[in-house]
């Protein structure tokens, strides 16, 4: 099972600030516990088709045999090719040692 929590607020000077949470359920060999996930991310409008962002995101167990809690940092780019088609970037660092040192993605999205 899986639900999310999303807000979001328009700020001043073309920034927008989106915050959600996470809560799902998971399993591994016989141990079930929950997963919460986080994330908060700011993003600034660059001209009229770039965005950049900056996002902190968490995941962490509860109830797991052995607990575990990741922090990470990720900063990236998107650029709108047309009105509905998006395509983007980005890299990240973990904040701590239970996650991953770097990652980086690409990706695209289509409206229809």
């Amino acid at each position: 099972m899986s639900a999310t929590y999303v807000a979001g607020w328009q700020l001043e000077n073309s920034l927008v600030w989106d915050s959600a949470i996470r809560y799902s359920t998971a399993g591994e060999l016989g141990d079930d516990f929950n997963v919460w996930a986080p994330s908060t991310v700011v993003k600034l409008a660059v001209g009229d088709r770039w965005k950049v962002h900056a996002e902190y995101f968490g995941i962490f167990s509860s109830g797991r045999e052995t607990e575990t809690v990741q922090h990470y940092f990720s900063p990236g780019a998107h650029y709108l090719v047309t009105s509905d088609f998006e395509i983007g970037a980005r890299v990240g660092w973990g904040l701590n040692d239970q996650a991953a040192n770097f990652f980086a993605n690409a990706g695209f999205g289509y409206r229809f």
